[in-house]
């Protein structure tokens, strides 16, 4: 199977099975044999076509007599990847992408088609510098949704939030390509130490932006056949993720539970802080969640951290009053991090919010039930939407007898020179290098 057949088939696995793009593209690299140069090029391959998809159709639209809507899947997702690489790669010779999509056509058993396939690519590489898009100052709304392929109601959502330049801002930065960003693990070496012995493994490491235990990594083909990895040294994790663990502010000898806490980012960073005097508990509701902690815990050889298998919106007889921190980072709409996982924009809804507000209030309901008197829950998603984080702000210190806590002294100064408000942090993926990502802090009365 050449290239473009590989990432044909992972395509219409993450389109007509639903399959997220990363967990596809990990299913079919595991029983690849393919060099490192092909792997890379499927990989850009598909993540880009899924990420332009909206872009892609609006263009297709405009140069075949059959519209989107009414092309078979196949061969709809043949023209889409070609498109891709005709806009998008340019070190592709064009003559090469329309047989390879003809061959593509051929192959899949649609020979009838393969006239139509190529008429269509032929007659956009002809009009590539007259495609017409929405015009930014008569429809903003569709200029930003097809030029930076997002759904409108999305874009609808963010305007009624911020400001269009910072929703502009927004959509432009999910595009960027992001390093891999990692927390050393200073149970077992200093961040100095890491840089030094990541180097030696051929990786490139830049410092955080926030934070001098983050770095961000690239150059490396397996991340899990690094040495350094193998061995506990670092954590994946992002720097607004890390901030959770800052802003929890964990003291020598406590008790926290973190109530949603797979893959386990937030419990290991609370433990290594922790370490050796105060314990977490790590819980979440599926064995493969729980496995995926228990494998990082392992791995960072932490040994005080209890992982147990439990669903949060129930009630946990025995904790209740006994933590000092409770950390719930709950489960989101994944506003924040489109740009790592574009297949947000696709599978999520309006309904879907509204389902996702109403998990999350349940968990707050139990969850604040753990927290000892003058103790503290720490509230956080990686999602950019009021609904999830403010307004569960204000619905919560109405329900419970919880004050917010002023987090400015606790972060970082880059931060501090912004606005900041009280008790809560909103980080923006344009301003801040990070994820999109909301902590609020509450002290219990």
């Amino acid at each position: 199977m050449n290239t473009r057949q590989a990432a044909l088939k992972i395509l219409l696995n993450i389109t007509k099975d639903k399959v997220f793009t990363n967990h596809a593209l990990d299913n079919y690299f595991k029983t690849s044999t393919m060099e490192k140069r092909d792997r890379a090029f499927i990989k850009r391959l598909v993540e880009g076509t899924i990420e332009y998809m909206i872009t892609l159709d609006h263009i297709i639209d405009q140069y075949s007599k059959l519209k989107t809507k009414k092309i078979k899947p196949v061969i709809l997702m043949i023209l889409r990847m070609s498109v891709y690489q005709l806009l998008y790669l340019s070190k592709v010779p064009e003559s090469a992408i329309c047989n390879e999509a003809v061959k593509l056509t051929r192959k899949r058993g649609f020979q009838s088609l393969t006239g139509f396939v190529n008429g269509v690519l032929r007659t956009i590489i002809r009009n590539k510098d007259r495609i017409v898009y929405p015009d930014e100052i008569q429809s903003p709304i569709d200029y930003l949704s097809i030029c930076y392929a997002f759904p409108k109601w999305m874009i609808e959502l963010w305007l009624k939030q911020f400001d269009y330049k910072t929703v502009k801002a927004i959509c432009k930065n999910s595009h960027d390509i992001t390093k891999t960003c990692i927390r050393t693990n200073t149970t077992l070496l200093q961040p100095s130490q890491l840089q030094l012995r990541l180097e030696k493994e051929g990786v490139y490491v830049e410092n955080g932006h926030l934070l001098d235990y983050a770095f961000h990594i690239s150059g490396y083909d397996h991340l899990a056949k690094l040495n350094t990895f193998q061995e506990g040294c670092f954590q994946v994790q992002d720097e607004s993720s890390m901030l959770v663990t800052e802003i929890a502010d964990p003291a020598p000898g406590n008790l926290v539970i973190d109530v949603c806490a797979a893959p386990g980012g937030k419990a290991t960073h609370v433990a290594q802080v922790l370490s050796p005097n105060g314990r977490v508990i790590a819980r979440d509701v599926n064995d493969k969640k729980v496995e995926l902690i228990r494998d990082n815990v392992h791995r960072l050889k932490l040994t005080n951290v209890s992982i147990d298998l439990w669903d949060a919106t129930d009630l946990d007889d025995k904790l209740i009053h006994v933590a000092d921190r409770v950390i719930c980072d709950v489960p989101c709409s994944g506003l924040g991090i489109i740009r790592k996982k574009s297949d947000i924009k696709y599978h999520l809804n309006p309904q879907q919010l509204k389902d996702l507000i109403e998990l999350q209030r349940k968990i707050l309901d139990i969850s604040q039930r753990y927290v000892k008197k003058q103790g503290f829950l720490i509230y956080s998603t990686c999602t950019i939407h009021s609904g999830e984080n403010e307004h569960n702000v204000e619905w919560f210190l109405k329900h419970y007898d919880f004050e917010l806590v002023d987090i400015e002294p606790i972060l970082p100064r880059r931060l501090k020179e912004q606005q900041v408000h009280k008790g809560y942090l909103q980080l923006l993926p344009e301003a801040d290098g990070t994820d999109g990502f909301f902590i609020a802090k509450f002290k219990k009365n």
